[in-house]
């Protein structure tokens, strides 16, 4: 019985402790992919990153779109990406990745 009670909590404190969005499922991942924004009228001269992380089922962070152009002072939004890693479910972030001018 409380062998069972210690699973049970340590399922809920740590279920999903460190999930970050990903097109992969894995132990450990590492991804990058396209967000779905794209405008070859406007010049890729500029780089902006926005981050979230989560350790042990604590995180915190800004991963917007409005956050990595604020990063890399765009203006003109050419393309949009993202990044995840995963470790183990005890480490993850996530990025947005901005191009532009």
């Amino acid at each position: 019985m409380k062998k069972s009670l210690i699973v049970a909590i340590a399922a809920v404190l740590l279920g999903g402790c460190a999930s970050v969005a990903s097109p992969v499922v894995g132990s450990v991942t590492v991804t990058k992919w396209d967000g779905g924004v794209s405008n070859s009228e406007v010049a890729q001269t500029k780089t902006g990153r926005a981050c979230a992380i989560v350790v042990f089922g604590f995180g915190g962070g800004d991963a917007s779109i409005s956050k990595a152009m604020e990063d890399g002072s765009i203006t003109k939004v050419a393309n949009v990406d993202h990044s995840s890693i995963n470790a183990l479910g005890l480490f993850g972030k996530y990025c947005t990745i901005v191009t532009g001018e």
